[in-house]
């Protein structure tokens, strides 16, 4: 439940960042790409589209994602989604608790647009 929460805020923070996030909305105005994220089991997915600057994001799969980053399990997708575990996303990806299919470099934006997120309000 906590995963899916959690995937529903980042959809929510996403859509409002575009709209007033000057920074974010130029990462976003010319992709056009569909970022879905799941656990292995299948039982928790949410997918993202990317589309001219506007995002749109629901639960459940779609098919033929452009990437899909698929946790081992929803305890650990949670953990590794959290802001300040950065150093667990690359060991989850190394030990394959983290697996991406498709484009890896939309993986590499996505977690770029997190980055963009946190930083928002910073000096």
């Amino acid at each position: 439940m906590r995963l899916k929460f959690l995937l529903w805020l980042l959809s929510r923070l996403m859509m409002r960042a575009g709209k007033k996030n000057p920074e974010f909305a130029g990462k976003t105005a010319d992709k056009n790409a569909v970022i879905q994220i799941a656990t292995a089991d299948g039982r928790k997915i949410r997918y993202f589209i990317f589309q001219n600057g506007r995002l749109s994001s629901a639960p459940g799969g779609i098919d033929q994602p452009d990437c899909t980053i698929i946790f081992k399990n929803a305890d650990f997708g949670f953990s590794a989604l959290l802001p300040w575990n950065k150093r667990l996303q690359v060991r989850g990806i190394q030990n394959g608790d983290i697996k991406v299919t498709g484009d890896f470099s939309l993986f590499l934006w996505f977690q770029s647009l997190g980055v963009t997120l946190q930083q928002r309000g910073k000096p």
